[in-house]
C-alpha cells in the first residue's frame, strides 16, 4: 500500500526520459576540462617576501638624528634666561625613533604571482571524465539514475486538500457561532425591545384618539 502511494507521487524524469542515464558532454577522448585549473594547465600562486631594509629616519622632525627640543622650543634657554635642562642649551635633542643615527630599519613586503603546473591535470588542462568512464553515458544528475522524480503538482494538491479538511471544522464552528449569535439577538429583540415599541405606539395612538 505504501509503495503504491509513493509511486503515485512520482513521475517519469524529463531529463533522461525515464531511462536513468543521459548523454555525457565530454570530448572525443572522454575527457573534461580540469576543474582545478579551469582548463588552463597552470595555477596561480601568490608569493610573499618580507625583508628588513634600512631607510632614512621617517620621523617628520628628524634632522640627521636630532629633533627640536620640545621643552624650550629650540631656543636653548628658558623664559627666565636659564639654560634649558633638557637640551643643555643646544636647542636640539636626540631623536627617539632612530636613536641619533638618522636611519631606521623597516620591514619591506613584496608580493608577486607565480604560475605553477596544475597538480590535478599535470599541465594537460584535461582529466579523464569521471561521469561516463569512457561510455558517453552518465547517470542522470536529476533523478540520480532512478528514472523517476517527485511530482510537485500532486504533492501541493494533496497538501492543500489536507489543509482545507483540517480548516473545515473551524470554519463550521465559526459559522455556527454567527448563526447562534443572530438567533440570540433576535430573541432578545422580540422579548424586550419589540414590547417597548408596541407600548410606545399604543400610547401615541390613544393620545391621538383623545384629541
Amino acid at each position: 500500500m505504501i509503495k503504491r502511494v509513493a509511486k503515485w507521487f512520482q513521475k517519469s524524469c524529463s531529463s533522461c526520459e525515464g531511462t536513468g542515464v543521459t548523454y555525457c558532454h565530454c570530448n572525443e577522448q572522454y575527457e573534461i576540462s580540469c576543474p582545478h585549473c579551469m582548463g588552463k594547465g597552470v595555477v596561480e600562486k601568490v608569493i610573499t617576501s618580507t625583508n628588513i631594509v634600512e631607510i632614512p629616519c621617517d620621523h617628520p622632525g628628524c634632522q640627521k638624528g636630532k629633533i627640536i627640543c620640545g621643552y624650550c622650543g629650540g631656543k636653548g634657554q628658558l623664559a627666565n634666561g636659564e639654560t634649558c635642562p633638557q637640551c643643555h642649551g643646544a636647542g636640539m635633542t636626540t631623536c627617539m625613533v632612530c636613536g641619533g643615527s638618522g636611519r631606521v630599519e623597516r620591514p619591506y613586503q613584496e608580493q608577486w604571482v607565480k604560475h605553477e603546473i596544475c597538480p590535478t591535470c599535470h599541465g594537460k588542462a584535461y582529466i579523464p571524465c569521471p561521469h561516463c568512464h569512457g561510455t558517453k553515458n552518465r547517470i542522470c544528475p536529476v533523478c540520480h539514475g532512478s528514472g523517476v522524480v517527485l511530482d510537485k503538482t500532486k504533492i501541493v494538491s494533496v497538501l492543500l486538500l489536507l489543509f482545507f479538511m483540517a480548516a473545515m471544522p473551524m470554519i463550521a464552528l465559526t459559522m455556527m457561532g454567527f448563526i447562534l449569535t443572530g438567533v440570540i439577538l433576535s430573541i432578545v429583540y422580540q422579548r424586550f425591545l419589540a414590547k417597548d415599541e408596541i407600548i410606545i405606539h399604543s400610547s401615541e395612538k390613544a393620545t391621538d384618539e383623545k384629541k
